[in-house]
This record gives structure tokens, sequence and C-alpha cells, in this order.
């Protein structure tokens, strides 16, 4: 009964993240985007957990600090930042 609640859970947490992509329109043809959505939703569904010394970081922790990390690492392979910014 427990990996059934659990397996629920994981699918309500992806499906959830999904509409949310959905909603605000993600453009997932961009290989940033997707890239950071497979890891994220790999890193989470897999609990992957991080523990440095008594620090532990869970599975939906890990996979929010590697999406965010990992987006801004492919952002700077991108192009630049539009000349109207520079001004």
């Amino acid at each position: 009964m427990l990996g059934g609640l659990a397996l629920v859970l994981f699918g309500l947490i992806a499906a959830t993240g999904a509409r949310i992509w959905i909603q605000n329109k993600v453009d997932f043809s961009s290989s940033r985007n997707l890239i950071t959505a497979a890891v994220a939703l790999t890193m989470g569904a897999g609990n992957f957990t991080v523990k440095i010394g008594d620090f532990e970081l869970g599975g939906i922790g890990t996979a929010t600090l590697s999406a965010i990390i990992l987006y801004q690492v492919l952002r700077s392979t991108e192009e630049p930042a539009p000349a109207e910014l520079e001004a």
C-alpha cells in the first residue's frame, strides 16, 4: 500500500509540474528547457539525496537546486542578450 501511495505522490508531483509548464507556455523545443526539466524530474522521482556532513538534501530539494543551477549554466551557452538590454 505504501508503495502505491508513493507512486501516486510522485506521479502527481510530475503531472502538476508539467501542467504548470504548459500553462506558462514553456518552450520545450529549446534544449535548455528540455534538459533542465528532464534532469529535475529524474532526480526528484528517483529521490536523489545529497548528504554532506550533517546536512542532507532530499529528492525534491536536490531536483530544485539542480534545475536552478543547470538552467543558468545552459543559459551561458546560448545566444548573447539582445542589444537593447545593454543600454
